[in-house]
């Protein structure tokens, strides 16, 4: 079943939306415009763009992602 993923930036103060699949597969979209791909491994999160990397953690619905800038977004499965 697909699970909505709502992640909050810390420091922008701004929304992002996504869905992870059955098959673990993850696309945020950040404004409308940007997508970020990528999937769920074990509990770990592996994202990638074409100029920066985010990673991060799943602990139950809760979710913690950096960048590679270290900013932090921070969220839940619904």
């Amino acid at each position: 079943m697909t699970k909505n993923i709502e992640l909050w930036d810390d420091e922008a103060n701004y929304h992002i939306w996504g869905v992870l699949t059955d098959d673990n597969k993850v696309e945020l979209t950040t404004n409308g415009t940007v997508k970020i791909k990528g999937e769920l491994q074990g509990n770990k999160f592996y994202l990638g763009q074409q100029n920066d990397s985010i990673w991060g953690f799943l602990n139950g619905d809760k979710i913690e992602l950096w960048d590679n800038h270290l900013h932090h977004m921070s969220g839940e499965l619904t």
